[in-house]
C-alpha cells in the first residue's frame, strides 16, 4: 500500500522528486498551504515559467505573472514557497525581506577595521581574517603595511608549506616585519603545530612590531 505520508506521483517530469516532496509536506501544515501541492499541479506550466527563471522571486511578486495560488500570502510566505521550488534562491530572497523590513544596513556586512584591529593587536597574537566567497583580504592588508610603512612576507599554506612558513616567521620575529599565512583551512594538520611555536615564543625576543595575520575559511578541523 501506499503510506499517507508518501506523496502522490508527480505532476511532470521537470519537477524534481525533492521538490515534490517538500510542497507534499508543504501542504500538510494546513491554513494557507493546505492542499498546496494540488494546486501547484493544476498551473503546473506557470510554476515550470518559475522554475527556469534566473529570478524566480521576481515574477513571484510581480502581479502579471504571480501565481493565483499564491493570493493572500505575504513575502515570508512566498519564500517558503520559493524554498520548496527553488532553494538555490532562498538566501537571496531572504535578504531582500530583511532589507525590506528593515532596512540595508541589516544585511550589509560593515567594512573590515583594518586600522582598529592593528591598533588593538600586538606582537604575540596573530590577526584572523575569517574568510567568505569572493573575500580578498590580502590586497587590502598590503595596501594597509604600505601606508604604514611595512612589509608582508606572504605563503599559501597547503601541503609542505609549513617549514616555508616557519622560516618566514623567524626572520619577521627578528626584524619586525609582517608575515601573512594565507588559507590555513588548508593546512589544518599544521595549525597544532602554529599554535605549539607560538606559546614558545619569548616576549624578549619577539620584535614589538612584528605582526602574524592569517586567512581561512571556517573549517570543523
Amino acid at each position: 500500500g501506499v503510506s499517507l505520508d508518501d506523496p502522490p506521483p508527480k505532476p511532470a517530469s521537470w519537477v524534481p522528486e525533492r521538490c515534490w516532496g517538500e510542497l507534499f509536506r508543504m501542504s500538510k501544515m494546513g491554513g494557507k498551504y493546505s492542499g498546496f501541492h494540488d494546486k501547484f499541479a493544476k498551473s503546473i506550466d506557470i510554476w515550470k515559467s518559475i522554475y527556469d527563471d534566473v529570478t524566480p522571486m521576481k515574477l513571484i511578486k510581480d502581479p502579471a505573472t504571480r501565481p493565483k495560488q499564491l493570493e493572500g500570502f505575504d513575502e515570508l510566505q512566498d519564500i517558503l514557497v520559493l524554498r520548496c521550488i527553488r532553494p538555490d534562491r532562498v538566501v537571496p530572497a531572504t535578504l531582500g525581506f530583511i532589507t525590506n523590513k528593515m532596512g540595508e544596513k541589516f544585511v550589509t556586512p560593515p567594512p573590515f577595521d583594518l586600522q582598529g584591529s592593528y591598533m588593538d593587536s600586538n606582537a604575540l597574537s596573530p590577526l584572523i581574517f575569517v574568510l567568505s566567497p569572493g573575500a580578498d583580504p590580502g590586497s587590502s592588508l598590503y595596501k594597509f603595511a604600505a601606508e604604514k610603512g611595512r612589509e608582508v612576507a606572504g605563503i599559501s599554506l597547503g601541503q609542505g608549506q609549513g617549514p616555508k612558513a616557519e622560516k618566514l616567521m623567524d626572520i619577521a620575529c627578528e626584524n619586525g616585519t609582517w608575515v601573512l599565512l594565507q588559507n590555513c583551512h588548508l593546512a589544518t594538520t599544521w595549525m597544532p603545530r602554529l599554535e605549539r611555536l607560538m606559546e614558545e615564543w619569548d616576549p624578549k625576543k619577539i620584535n614589538r612590531d612584528f605582526r602574524l595575520w592569517l586567512t581561512s575559511y571556517p573549517s570543523a578541523k
